[in-house]
């Protein structure tokens, strides 16, 4: 299994989804990426919090290593070991998302008269991030 380019602690379990020229396509972008920017990034996030900044998530599909669907599970985790709580990372996937739609009367939280598509999962992701891969059920 290859390891994430930036960080080798990360299985890029995904890989065999990946189109074949995609993935030379990503290879020879890796010059762009190093580990100092990498981290950089992480101390930005890390900092834009502590001083009260919120945070969206979601999925860059063009971007080097990054595919929909299994990329957003690596970015809460990336949140969290930032140094936002895994509250507030989940929270970055609901609820701050429907704030910047400006459809929070409509989705966001689970409430009586709101829609929402649910996911059952096999583990608490407040007590670890990593639980929201722990998928056990899709309710729509």
């Amino acid at each position: 299994m290859q390891k994430h380019p930036n960080d080798p602690s990360i299985p890029m379990a995904y890989e065999e989804y990946v189109y074949p020229q995609t993935r030379i396509f990503w290879q020879q972008r890796l010059h762009y990426y190093s580990l100092d920017h990498y981290r950089l990034q992480k101390d930005m996030a890390k900092l834009i919090f502590k001083s009260g900044g919120r945070f969206l998530t979601g999925t860059d599909c063009l971007n080097t290593y990054v595919l929909a669907g299994f990329s957003l599970h690596e970015e809460l985790q990336e949140l969290v070991n930032a140094g936002l709580p895994p509250y507030e990372v989940l929270k970055a996937s609901t609820v701050n998302a429907a704030e910047c739609l400006k459809r929070q009367d409509e989705v966001g939280t689970i409430e009586p008269g709101k829609i929402a598509d649910l996911v059952l999962l096999g583990g608490n992701p407040v007590a670890d991030i990593t639980n929201t891969k722990r998928i056990r059920g899709v309710m729509v």
